[in-house]
Order: C-alpha cells, then structure tokens, then sequence
C-alpha cells in the first residue's frame, strides 16, 4: 500500500472508532441517549444556540440580555465559542443542536489524529502505515475521551501535534512564521488550554534544542528567535486575554506549598496508568493511559541501544516534570494559570500524554533493536504493576469515595496486552506485513475498550 495515503486512512481509521464509539454507547443516531453530558449539556449547547442567533439573527457579542438585566457576553465568548468550526452551528436548529455537537467533537478527534500523524511523519521521517497507530492512541487517548465534553478544550488538542511539529521544523530550517500562526491560533480559540500549549511547547523547544546539533552562536539565536515568537503569539491572544483577564485575576494567586503528598492523589494516580479505572476518576487524576501499546513499549524504550541515551534522559526529565504537579500544589496552579481549578484537577496532563507516545513511537520504529531479554523485562515490569494495582484493591487502598477496580478489567488489560506483546514479537522477527495490519485492529479494539470504561 503506498505510503502517501497514511492520512487519508488514518482519517477513516478515526471515523471508524467514533461511529464504533457512539454505536457502544447508544448515541444518536445509534440508541437512545445523546452525546450532551455535564456541562456540555448544562452550559455550552445553551452557548451554541446564542452563537446561531448572533451569526443569523445579528444578537450582540458583547453583551446578553438573557441572564438578568445584561451580562457580559464576550468573556464567555472568548473562552467557548472562538474556534471557527463552530460556524457550523448556522446548520442546526437548537432542537437537534446535539447532533451538531456530535459531527464536531467527530472532527476535532479527526483532526487530532491527521495532526499526530503528520508529526511523527515529518519530525521523525517515519512513513510506514503503523504510524497511524500513534495518531489513533492520542486523539482517542484516557484524556482526549474523559474530557470531550469540554469542547472547546478539543481545539488545543489537535493543534498540539502541529504546533510540535512546526518547532521542530523551526529547529531544523529556521522558518517559523508557521509556528507563530498555529501557536496564535490556539491561543485565540481557547486561551486557557492555549496557555497551557505556550507553557509545554517552551518544554518541548528546549528538549528539541538540546538533542539537535547546532553551533552555540546559532543555538543563541534560536532562542532568540523563539522567545519573540512566542511574544508575538501572546499578543495576538491578547484580543481574547485581556477582555477577559480582570474577570480570571480574581482567581489568581501563587500562594501555596511546593511540595504536599496526597497519598489519595497517588492512589488514583495508579489506577489510571492502566486501562481499567471507572469514569469517576475524570474529576481528581492525572490521566497517563494512552493505549496498552504504550505500557508494552516505554520499558524497552530505555534498552534500544539505537535511541541515544542523550534522549533518554531529556525525556525522562520532562515526564517527571509533567509528574511533579501530583505532589507539588505550586507546579499545578502554574499550569493551571495560576489558578486552582474546582474539579479536573491535571487539565495539562494531554501533554504528558503525547510525550509517553513520543518514547513509545521512538521505541517502535527502532524495533529492530529489540532485543528477546527487552520483550521479557517489559513484561515483568506489566505484571509487577498489576499486582500492585489488585494488592492495594484488595486491601481495600483503592476504596475511597466510591471508587472501585474491576478485576475483570484488569485481566481484559492483561488480555490485550499479551496479544500486542505475541504481534509486536513477530514484527520484530519476521517483518511480515500482516502482523502491522493486525496490531492496528488490535489497537483499535483497545481504544474502544477504554473509550467505553470512560464514558460509562
């Protein structure tokens, strides 16, 4: 199968996944229930149908007369409703408004599929069609699926792999008016999760910079040249920032512990690394899971003699750093402008997300590196872990507020996982095509599997 046609299957693979998604779940059109959930039920379809009026009718958008005397339109405005894909909600009527809201979440997943594609593709020239697999396991990944209902967040999440790939470009070429471009995009159409972008593209810059061979004069320049760009991104969000910062600085304070162990934290933090942890859980983890694919490839990451061990601890360093938020109160309101958000409390965890996928990708396409001793301590390390997981269950340490593991799920977990484990096995060994077609299936049926325990 020729190579140039990766996005356009990874796009259909994606479709597949939604339709599958929304078939399990009974949504419309496929059952009885309806896609609107939390706050997108209570709060944002409200929002797209004052959008509709304002696009057809000519309403304000500065100020609404539909909560007491007036109110304030624009902050909201600024914060839910400013990416462009929303001028689809001219189609809808507001009585089937949820059937516009299912299309779009089904876009943005799309999007943020084709966008990780193309940045393992051209950051890393990697052409094979498995790399649809890492495409698929972000966009559908524990924090993308938890978290769609906040749509509006969506944006930022497909734009994150582009925004990567365009400093990587930046590193390698010097060009960066693109970057600047997507880097103000996403600021615009939401500039909470826009902020957190800034915040770990400045990250994965100085990752990126210290693994790329430039003459120290250059690599000043770059950063230079960064910095500026960055600047110039910040200010053009400032058209939504600004009118709306008065009403967020209320909020703001740095005045907390840098350090303070939540044991409960922790406790939930074990749960989500596997693809077994209840929907409860979206209001106070830090979600990790991506696919089990991920689980079985990061431990022999450490042991491919081909990946530099320059990279392997630049990047180790970052994760432990997205990590550090867990127990350190000041890290979190930092990424969290500065704020203490009331419930989802590790709203930046998608960049901690893509950042495992990268160590997994990196793993991958250097599988013919994989030694037989790797595959053997991957999966002690997977076995040890789940012990732990139902060890603590038992003795009742993952009982609190409700919250319960399902030991059918973790040996479905386990399932899965030694089903990759025998694929990836014979990729490595006899290089046979048909075993790449069969481990995207498999990775597919993973993504739902979770994608269901998620939503449920």
């Amino acid at each position: 199968m020729s190579k140039r046609y990766n996005v356009l299957i990874a796009t259909f693979l994606s479709i597949i996944v939604y339709l599958i998604y929304l078939m399990m779940m009974r949504i419309y059109p496929f059952g009885e229930y309806s896609i609107l959930k939390c706050d997108l039920y209570q709060q944002y379809v409200n929002f797209f149908c004052y959008l509709r009026e304002i696009l057809l009718n000519g309403k304000s958008i500065l100020m609404s007369w539909n909560l007491g005397l007036a109110n304030n339109f624009f902050t909201t405005f600024a914060y839910y409703l400013m990416s462009p894909l929303n001028i689809g909600v001219i189609f809808f009527e507001c009585n089937n408004m949820d059937i516009f809201v299912e299309i779009l979440t089904g876009i943005k997943l799309v999007l943020a599929t084709v966008f990780a594609v193309l940045f393992f593709e051209k950051s890393y020239k990697y052409k094979h069609i498995e790399v649809i697999i890492f495409g698929l396991i972000y966009s559908y990944s524990s924090f993308v699926i938890c978290y769609s209902f906040h749509i509006m967040w969506l944006d930022c999440i497909y734009m994150m792999p582009l925004v990567l790939l365009l400093i990587d470009r930046y590193i390698e070429s010097g060009k960066i008016l693109a970057f600047v471009v997507a880097l103000s995009y996403s600021i615009l159409v939401n500039y909470y999760m826009g902020y957190i972008l800034v915040l770990f593209s400045g990250i994965y810059y100085w990752l990126k910079l210290y693994l790329f061979d430039l003459p120290l004069k250059r690599k000043f320049l770059s950063v230079l040249k960064f910095g500026f760009a960055v600047l110039v991104s910040v200010a053009v969000g400032m058209i939504v920032i600004l009118p709306s910062l008065h009403q967020l600085s209320g909020k703001m304070s740095l005045e907390t512990k840098l350090i303070d162990i939540d044991w409960e934290k922790l406790r939930l933090f074990v749960n989500t690394i596997f693809n077994n942890y209840v929907y409860m859980f979206t209001q106070k983890s830090c979600f990790t899971f991506s696919s089990t694919i991920t689980l079985l490839l990061i431990p022999m990451y450490y042991f491919n003699k081909n990946i530099s061990k320059k990279e392997k601890i630049s990047f180790t360093v970052v994760v432990i750093f997205l990590l550090l938020p867990i127990i350190s109160p000041f890290l979190n309101r930092v990424w969290h402008a500065f704020t203490i958000p009331n419930c989802f409390n590790y709203r930046y965890s998608f960049t901690l997300i893509f950042t495992l996928i990268i160590m997994a990708f990196r793993e991958y396409e250097n599988r013919e590196y994989i030694e037989k001793k790797d595959f053997l301590f991957s999966a002690i390390i997977f076995i040890v872990l789940n012990i732990i997981e139902v060890v603590l269950f038992e003795f009742g340490y993952m009982e609190a507020d409700g919250y319960t593991v399902s030991l059918k799920s973790v040996l479905l977990s386990i399932l899965v996982y030694f089903i990759m484990f025998i694929l990836l096995y014979f990729i490595c060994i006899r290089q046979k095509e048909f075993f790449k077609y069969l481990l995207i299936v498999v990775v597919m049926i993973d993504l739902l599997i979770g994608a269901k325990s998620r939503t449920k």
